[in-house]
């Protein structure tokens, strides 16, 4: 193998950050949009009536759920691209796992059922595809 083709090609971090976020939130959308992320979402809402949690929840609509998942989305493939070491790519990433599904206790002890999955599923695809890409593209300095 050669010099130049064992070289990692030069990265593109704005093109990069929107083409990642974008498709990980149409990904979510499609996924909301067909069902199955609002059978989980109720499947947790049942759940949290199992733990005497579910008595008079109001539901959060799913503006709220969009409006974490999108600045989050960005935000983590922004990072996880920008950043030089892996062991800081999975620190975000935990991070903003553990920050989205912080929440969803919090609010239930407050009363509120939001819908979690189009963040987490958001996130998820967004961290995977920010992960390969950096892993594939020389780190930018």
């Amino acid at each position: 193998m050669t010099q130049a083709a064992a070289q990692k090609p030069e990265p593109h971090p704005l093109f990069a950050t929107l083409a990642i976020a974008s498709m990980a939130l149409v990904v979510a959308g499609v996924l909301d949009f067909l069902g199955p992320l609002r059978a989980l979402d109720a499947e947790l809402a049942r759940r949290a009536g199992e733990l005497g949690l579910g008595e008079g929840l109001q539901p959060l609509g799913q503006i709220w759920a969009w409006g974490w998942a999108v600045p989050m989305t960005v935000g983590v493939a922004w990072s996880v691209v920008h950043v030089r070491f892996s062991w800081q790519r999975w620190v975000i990433v935990l991070s903003s796992m553990v920050l989205t599904l912080g929440w969803l206790p919090v609010l239930l002890m407050l009363g509120r059922m939001s819908p979690v999955s189009v963040p987490v599923v958001a996130l998820l695809w967004a961290s995977v595809g920010s992960i390969v890409y950096a892993a594939r593209h020389a780190t930018p300095s």
